[in-house]
């Protein structure tokens, strides 16, 4: 039956086109037939492909016939033919492509070597390109994967070739890999097949066969997984190729990774008799076998870490001892342990370096070593070195208990190991190690941390050692840099021994430059910028270190490579504050070689936006050393680069840097050529690029207001006001303060006052009523709100304001304080709304800062509740203002303020309950010497009927704090 679901049966448009491929690929001429099969091709790839079934078999038939084609290129078209014809076909179609192929595939004959080998690669193909969703993928599956376990499912008698079955194990491997759920219905005939095929002694490339059960176990139920097992684990048990039984382990921990508890069980049954069978390993032939059982442990430990937590000690313990397996060497284990004479959380020995040296110089002496060619002993200790670094990370409370074993270990492995790839998995291990004692606990922590100047100490020897290779260069940097980075602060004692190994590292006419790979240099730099980021205030830099690095990084902030520039320039960035504090002499270097980056074209994006930002804050925090011309000018770069659409964003970053810094820098006509820049920035639909404009914006405003002139404010206050909405509260709270820096600064701008209370108050009066607001953008607000009354502009007093506030209709009476029925809402929205408002009011009083017009709202609010039976949700917002306004002030003296918050616990209706709640809480915490003790006393009558209420107004206390101390003692 056709797939007509699939939505592509294959039909051809007109006979006359397939007429015209079918003369092209019929010609003796090969020429011709190699242009009609790419015609086919194209056609058959083009998604409005579509054939009858007569024309299907006619296509089918041409393809597979085109294989056997005595041109090498025709063939090969032919066989990029497969793939789209078979996603497109009937199942009977691909039933008999598959059928071809597999018919290929089993010729043998040196004749017919062709025409195997379009086999192979067509069903490879097929596979490889149609994936598990596919459509087609369901019926590729069924019908090829029972074709292929019949070539090596056989009897011993019947042995294929070895080619043959190589190339059928590596498809059906990657079947396994793309179709593994579609051949559900395969699993457990192909599992038994491969499982024995691997038990028969006279099969061949057994490797491929563990590899392809591997493979297919990512798909297996957690039962069939757990069953796959616990047979190996059998065979392993048998004693007949251990290795091969071992390794086929691992793989099943590693690519199982959707089975579960049973499966998980099993594994750990397996732990200990794969330790014991690596325990019992003797010999150099046994090798193989012991590198395999330390691959499966190293496994177990990652895959199924809880269940394997009891046999984590031992494996661990197994592994140590394996990281200095070496029969070619006399490889003194009592050596790694005199490492740890200077303790791994002692203190520096100044001998440590020398008796290095002689272990070096002793190490491998004539009598000791001798060079095999053939040795693979390196396999054993890479093994060993992985699976202590999984046994770690698995258990960190056996790595605990075994921390000094483990650090002298692994750092003795760094000074002993000859084999480079064992060396780097040594440093891979031991930032694990680092990392791990980092998250788990402060002992593990302060162990690390004592033992990361003998890390820095190996790491450098090896930065300086001339014959080290760049990798184990670039991993010493490496794991360095990890420890920096999750022990903070490590690395304080150990900058003195790190300026050696910058210097190899960095140095333009070291002795190593020519054998230096840019890798190197960026893992270098980016070392230098952690160092000098993580510094504590509190600990000055010691100038010998930073005269030593700083020109090496300079330097390099010019190099060709733009990964070595950018992260030059990110060091030069964290070198700043460094500069700043402990050396100043250098802050002309450093300005200039992030000057020189940030005016020069055809550069990086990387190194563009690296260079910016370390020029922006250069300016800012050395703008009073670099001296005003230089100033000036890093200020005319940065405002060029806001003219180019790709550096605009971090140079609207470092120019708010420069304006908010502390140094109060005189930016000149600087400021307002970025404020009319910034101003229209506020129109562009990035969102970062408004969110970074409005800070450098308010700070521009805020700092630098001589600068400014009026026209110049207003535009940026008009465009601002335009994004004080809910739909971005973030940006409104930014848009707000720019409004309200614009109201503080000075009575220099009028017209930008003008257009705050004719643009931004009504937008925030509106926001005012939102059932969104945020911490962040409510903060904004009562600051703008506060800094209105502060100005006491026309149209913005205080009375002014409360009125809007408590009416945002506008209908309200006079008096003050309006009729709270005006803010009737729905739900949730009008409760949130109602506690905006409420934070709004106690922010209008706050900053009228008038305890009698406090008072006297309070007042009002007061007598507005009045009696407490005929409360609606009207008076909501009531409640909210004296809660409010209680925090910010005693409202003790306020006449009927303590009956009408008691009386409101009777109010109908939770909502207005919860509200007196809060509001007497609120109160109190101003007002803690009259109405706390009154709280107290109600809330300890157990019979009160308003207990949990009043429990919920001491909490709010609580949240709010406050009150002096002859208060609390009361």
């Amino acid at each position: 039956a056709d797939r007509k679901s699939h939505g592509r049966t294959m039909t051809m448009s007109g006979s006359a086109a397939l007429g015209a491929i079918l003369e092209k690929i019929s010609s003796h001429d090969k020429d011709y037939r190699y242009m009609g099969t790419s015609d086919l091709l194209a056609e058959l790839s083009k998604d409005s492909f579509r054939a009858t079934p007569d024309v299907e078999r006619k296509v089918t038939e041409v393809v597979l016939k085109q294989l056997d084609d005595q041109s090498a290129d025709v063939s090969s078209l032919a066989i990029k033919c497969i793939p789209p014809l078979v996603k497109g076909a009937s199942e009977k179609t691909t039933e008999t492509v598959i059928d071809a192929l597999c018919a290929k595939l089993a010729m043998t004959a040196k004749s017919d070597a062709q025409r195997r080998d379009a086999g192979v690669i067509g069903l490879k193909s097929l596979v490889a390109e149609l994936g598990d969703s596919h459509p087609a993928s369901g019926a590729v599956a069924a019908s090829l994967a029972p074709k292929l376990v019949a070539f090596f499912a056989g009897k011993s008698t019947d042995e294929p070739d070895a080619a043959v079955v190589g190339d059928v194990l590596d498809i059906l491997r990657a079947a396994a890999t793309s179709h593994g759920r579609a051949m559900a219905s395969h699993h457990a005939a192909t599992r038994d097949a491969l499982l024995a095929y691997l038990r028969n002694d006279g099969r061949v490339a057994k490797k491929r066969a563990a590899q392809c059960l591997a493979a297919l176990a990512a798909s297996f139920t957690d039962a069939a997984a757990a069953s796959t097992v616990d047979d190996v684990l059998g065979e392993l048990n048998a004693g007949d190729e251990r290795a091969l039984w071992a390794w086929l382990l691992g793989a099943l921990a590693r690519s199982a990774a959707a089975a579960g508890l049973e499966f998980s069980r099993s594994i750990a049954r397996a732990a200990p008799i794969v330790a014991d069978v690596c325990e019992r390993c003797v010999g150099e032939e046994e090798e193989p076998t012991r590198e395999a059982c330390l691959q499966a442990l190293e496994a177990f430990a990652a895959r199924c870490p809880g269940e394997c937590a009891v046999h984590l000690a031992r494996v661990q313990t197994l592994a140590l001892d394996l990281t200095s397996y070496d029969p070619n060497c006399d490889d003194d284990d009592e050596g790694d342990d005199d490492e740890s004479d200077d303790g791994v959380g002692g203190e520096n020995n100044g001998d440590d370096d020398d008796a290095d040296e002689d272990m070096d110089d002793d190490e491998y002496g004539d009598e000791e070593y001798s060079d095999d060619e053939d040795d693979s002993s390196w396999k054993i200790r890479r093994a060993a070195v992985k699976t202590v670094a999984a046994a770690c990370r698995a258990s960190p409370i056996t790595l605990e208990s075994n921390f000094e074993k483990i650090a002298s270990k692994m750092l003795g492995r760094l000074r002993r190991e000859r084999e480079e790839s064992v060396k780097l998995d040594v440093f891979e291990a031991l930032e694990d190690i680092v990392a791990t004692c980092a998250r788990h606990g402060e002992t593990l922590e302060a162990a690390a941390r004592a033992c990361a100047p003998r890390i820095v100490r190996s790491c450098v020897r090896s930065l300086v050692d001339t014959n080290a290779g760049a990798k184990t260069k670039t991993a010493a940097l490496r794991l360095t840099r990890e420890t920096a980075s999750h022990l903070p602060g490590s690395l304080e004692t150990s900058l003195p021994a790190l300026i050696p190994a910058f210097g190899a590292v960095l140095a333009p006419n070291g002795p190593s430059q020519a054998s230096i790979g840019s890798a190197l240099k960026v893992e270098a730099l980016a070392l230098a910028g952690l160092a000098f980021s993580s510094r504590s205030d509190d600990i000055p830099t010691d100038p010998a270190f930073v005269d030593s690095l700083a020109p090496h990084v300079f330097a390099a902030a010019g190099d060709k490579y733009y990964k070595v520039a950018a992260e030059a320039l990110r060091a030069c960035r964290a070198l700043v504050p460094v500069v700043a504090r402990d050396a100043r002499w250098h802050a002309a270097a450093l300005a200039e070689a992030a000057m020189s980056r940030v005016g020069a074209t055809d550069q990086d994006q990387e190194v563009k936006d690296a260079a910016i930002s370390c020029a922006g804050a250069a300016a800012a925090t050395l703008g009073d050393v670099m001296g005003a011309s230089d100033l000036k000018r890093c200020l005319g770069l940065l405002l060029d680069r806001l003219k180019n659409e790709i550096t605009r964003l971090a140079a609207v970053k470092a120019i708010g840097r420069v304006a908010k810094s502390e140094l109060r820098l005189d930016m000149g006509d600087a400021a307002a050529s970025a404020v009319e820049a910034l101003a229209g920035f506020l129109r562009k639909t990035n969102r970062p690029l408004r969110q970074a404009s409005l800070g450098a914006l308010e700070a521009l405003v805020s700092k630098h207001s001589g600068s400014l002139s009026d026209a110049e404010v207003t535009a940026a206050v008009v465009e601002a006001a335009a994004l004080v909405t809910d739909g971005d509260l973030a940006i409104a709270g930014s848009a707000l303060s720019l409004a309200a820096s614009s109201v503080k600064v000075s009575k220099r701008f009028p017209n930008a006052r003008a257009a705050v209370c004719e643009r931004t108050l009504p937008a925030a009066l509106e926001l005012v009523r939102s059932p969104l607001m945020q911490s962040h953008a409510l903060h904004a607000l009562t600051s703008f709100f506060a800094a209105l009354v502060a100005a006491n502009l026309p149209g913005s007093k205080a009375d002014d304001l409360l009125e809007r506030l408590m009416d945002p209709s506008g209908q309200s009476g006079a008096g003050g304080v309006a009729g709270g029925g005006s803010l009737k809402a729905e739900g949730e929205a009008a409760a949130v709304a109602g506690r905006t408002a409420a934070v709004c009011v106690a922010a209008v009083c706050a900053g009228v800062n008038d305890a009698k017009h406090t008072s006297a709202t309070a007042t009002a609010l007061v007598k507005q509740l009045g009696d407490p039976a005929t409360l609606t949700e009207k008076d909501l917002p009531a409640l909210f203002c004296l809660g409010e306004l209680g925090k910010a002030a005693d409202l003790s003296a306020v006449a009927g303020i303590e009956a009408a918050l008691l009386g409101a616990l009777d109010a109908p209706g939770e909502e207005l309950k919860s509200a007196a709640s809060v509001a007497l809480g609120g109160v109190a915490t101003g007002g803690r010497a009259k109405f706390l003790p009154i709280i107290l006393g109600h809330a300890a009558n157990e019979s009160h009927k308003h207990q949990y209420s009043l429990f919920l107004s001491l909490r709010e206390v609580i949240r709010a704090g406050g009150g002096g101390d002859e208060e609390d003692e009361q």
